[in-house]
């Protein structure tokens, strides 16, 4: 077993995890003044990166958080619309997330390249809404590279061998020397 590679793929695949893993960036952030019956629609993606996606390990959804503030209690609703970047129909299915307050926030799991309508209901006042989602750097994409060049380095150092070393007074004199008297 070699010990240096050993620690160094360790590292690397806890370094590479962290920066996977661990939220760093806002990936999308919006906010926008809705009148009752208004609604906003978006996406989540990376350009860089696999989040959000089925392929990603360490994120297969993302977590969004839709907050308002209105002047008196609102119903607010978020509703997926798959492909349909338009959400012609996004009423006919199950909201995702939904809140009702003057103030708030809620959260839901997302999917990139999936479209979402935020929908503020037909009575009550006008809210400021804001979209967020973040995301690890860069799509946590350099991070699972990371992971897995470590793991590699770790696996390799676990099964080499050390190259025997002869110590220096146990060394045969060179052919072309003569032995000293």
């Amino acid at each position: 077993m070699r010990r240096s590679w050993v620690v160094v793929g360790a590292i690397f695949a806890v370094a590479g995890a962290l920066l996977a893993y661990v939220p760093l960036s806002s990936t999308t952030s919006s906010s926008a003044s809705l009148a009752p019956g208004e609604e906003i629609v978006f996406t989540v993606s990376s350009i860089l990166g696999t989040y959000g996606t089925k392929v990603d390990l360490f994120h297969p959804y993302l977590e969004v958080t839709v907050g308002w503030s209105a002047g008196a209690p609102v119903q607010l609703d978020v509703y997926p619309c798959g492909s349909d970047s338009n959400c012609t129909h996004a009423l006919s299915r199950a909201p995702v997330a939904s809140g009702n307050a003057s103030s708030g926030s809620v959260s839901f799991p997302a999917q990139s390249g999936v479209w979402y309508s935020v929908l503020l209901n037909r009575s009550g006042s006008s809210a400021v809404v804001t979209v967020n989602d973040t995301g690890p750097l860069a799509g946590g994409l350099p991070g699972m590279v990371l992971f897995f060049v470590g793991v590699g380095v770790l696996v390799a150092g676990s099964v080499l061998k050390p190259r025997s070393r002869v110590p220096k007074e146990e060394e045969a004199p060179p052919d072309d020397q003569p032995e000293p008297a």
